[in-house]
């Protein structure tokens, strides 16, 4: 959701390859709505997930197994 959002961002609609493209001065809302109301859901089901108790133990596991 995040890279299609992202490349309709870019001139070109080019994807981000070795270079970042350039971002586009103007976006149609119509072009990216749909895109955003994605992402927004999947941010809310993160964050359900964050809010759910039962769930620390294993964020905290994969906090302390990943890398910085």
């Amino acid at each position: 959701t995040r890279d299609r959002l992202r490349t309709k961002l870019n001139e070109n609609n080019a994807t981000y390859t070795l270079e970042e493209p350039k971002l586009k001065e103007n976006v149609k809302i119509d072009e990216i709505e749909s895109d955003l109301y994605e992402l927004k859901s999947e941010l809310e089901n993160v964050k359900e997930y964050l809010k759910n108790e039962s769930n620390f133990e294993e964020i905290k596991e994969y906090v302390a197994n990943s890398e910085y």
